[in-house]
């Protein structure tokens, strides 16, 4: 019989503990009642391995929860903990949104792919649903967007998807091999071969190989120069530049970053593409972590887009899946200096650095719904 993994934390995890409380019998009692709801639990995802029904009936109900109700950081970490459970074993995991899109959810280890198990099915823009829709307002099928870090494929199929009704591109990075197999299969469900192309590498400076990091979706070549215990991958590391000029790629007109501490380097080795009035716009992360491993990154990316003369706008945006998608008035805040970046508060953002006046032809001038919304201020 398969071992059965605990669910919940044991009792010295908890915020209290018998060896500080003694006896106390209110404090046993509800040490014993932790102890049995795990094992209830426990014993109910044993359970689904071998009763298909109560499968169906436990991954129904969690879905029904997570898609009636704003979640609490406890939810996400049990929903997390359950899909990891219900997944376990199978060979792929495909989850269909109401848009007709295919991504195949069976790496848990991913949280897009955690929210997108649990609400995929009844939302079409379950992650980040602010900065997906403004990727895709402000996209036309005739742009070439090149994704910089693009993990398993959402942002890149969902864009991808947009461009296939013109002669657009979507180009995709990712470098870790597992997370890149998983892009090349939601590429592939969702038929998007002829307009996402994907490639298996990293962006930087400097064409040069280097290891990185891997650890799901925060793999990255900064983290790993300060965590020599993590497992790591030596890949080849490109730059934008010198695509571009051998050709291997058209020259974006969008780029979007999330590598995990990198941009600054990603940025260094794209002067030639920030430059070009070419280039509409830029959607990057920023993650306060990276500050704690290269102080001062965060400030020269940022630094770098204003001077090139980019203006700055913060998305207000639902950053750990906990929000049900909203369909009301969306926020960019006015980012006057890198200093200023984590206004917002969180420990992570994104950031979009458009020209305001193309910004505000884009919107004037669009029909989409969304971008009609927007309040900028």
């Amino acid at each position: 019989m398969a071992r059965i993994r605990p669910l919940f934390p044991d009792a010295a995890d908890v915020n209290f503990n018998e060896a500080e409380y003694g006896s106390d019998s209110v404090i046993m009692a509800r040490m014993t009642l932790r102890r049995t709801a795990r094992t209830l639990a426990d014993l109910a995802f044993a359970t689904t391995m071998y009763v298909p029904w109560v499968h169906r009936f436990l991954l129904a109900a969690l879905r029904r929860y997570a898609s009636s109700r704003n979640l609490t950081s406890n939810d996400v970490r049990l929903l997390f903990s359950c899909g990891q459970r219900l997944v376990r074993g199978a060979r792929e995991w495909i989850v269909t949104t109401p848009g007709g899109l295919l991504f195949d959810v069976v790496d848990q280890s991913q949280s897009v792919n955690s929210i997108l198990l649990f609400r995929g099915d009844r939302f079409d823009f379950p992650w980040e649903p602010h900065t997906s829709q403004l990727l895709l307002a402000l996209s036309t099928p005739e742009d070439d967007v090149l994704f910089a870090g693009a993990n398993v494929g959402y942002d890149a199929i969902l864009i991808g998807n947009h461009l296939r009704h013109g002669k657009g591109r979507c180009y995709a990075f990712e470098p870790v091999s597992s997370t890149f197999a998983v892009l090349q299969r939601n590429i592939a469900l969702n038929g998007l071969q002829s307009v996402v192309r994907p490639f298996q590498f990293a962006l930087g400076r400097v064409d040069h190989n280097a290891e990185i990091s891997v650890a799901g979706e925060s793999s990255s070549l900064l983290f790993h120069q300060n965590h020599k215990t993590m497992p790591t991958e030596t890949i080849a590391v490109r730059s934008l530049d010198s695509m571009i000029c051998a050709g291997e790629i058209s020259r974006p007109t969008a780029l979007v970053m999330d590598v995990e501490g990198f941009e600054i380097e990603v940025v260094k080795g794209a002067s030639d593409l920030l430059n070009s009035r070419s280039l509409r716009f830029v959607m990057t992360e920023l993650n306060r972590a990276t500050d704690l491993m290269a102080p001062g990154s965060n400030d020269a990316v940022l630094d770098h887009l204003l001077a090139v003369g980019f203006d700055l706008f913060a998305v207000v945006d639902d950053y750990q899946g906990r929000r049900l998608p909203q369909s009301d008035a969306y926020q960019l805040r006015r980012i006057t200096s890198a200093a200023n970046a984590f206004a917002l508060g969180g420990r992570w953002l994104n950031v979009l650095a458009m020209r305001e006046s193309d910004l505000m032809q884009s919107i004037e001038a669009s029909h989409d719904g969304f971008l009609k919304t927007i309040q900028v201020s």
